[in-house]
């Protein structure tokens, strides 16, 4: 076999293997991957994750969490709702609201995670809530800073 012929072949088989490689790590996998951030990391360093809850969601996309985080420096609170695993794709949304304030909604289409909210309301207490597809949850209680 010319050597140009070779290399061809050669190319081509490394090329299907690596295909079937995919294919059978994928086939092979868990349901979803484990999301690679935390809410901590997704808020700030200086957030201490002071209250969360688990949002049932259903078939793959359980496994979603709204967490709430504290910063004693600032007075000031975050919250978010992220998945716990990289699964379907769904419609998330996460939302604070400081007392005498008008809530903060953001939400996120196909994503891992709706970005924090953050209010600064020194001395003033929050309700906030998580949702994903049609689950949504609201705190039945505010959270109130420590003075």
């Amino acid at each position: 076999m010319p050597q140009g012929r070779f290399l061809l072949a050669a190319a081509a088989t490394a090329a299907v293997s690596a295909v079937a490689l995919s294919y059978i790590q994928h086939a092979t996998a868990p349901a979803g991957t484990l999301v690679e951030y935390s809410a901590q990391d997704l808020c700030g360093a200086s957030y201490r994750i002071i209250d969360q809850h688990h949002l049932a969601g259903t078939g793959d996309n359980r496994g979603t969490t709204a967490y709430l985080g504290y910063d004693q420096a600032s007075k000031s609170y975050c919250t978010i709702t992220v998945r716990d695993r990289q699964t379907a794709p769904t419609d998330l949304a996460t939302r604070l609201q400081a007392t005498g304030y008008p809530a903060d909604t953001r939400t996120a289409a196909a994503a891992d995670y709706a970005d924090p909210v953050f209010t600064y309301p020194r001395g003033s207490c929050v309700t906030w809530g998580g949702t994903i597809q049609h689950t949504t949850w609201d705190t039945p209680t505010p959270h109130c800073s420590p003075s």
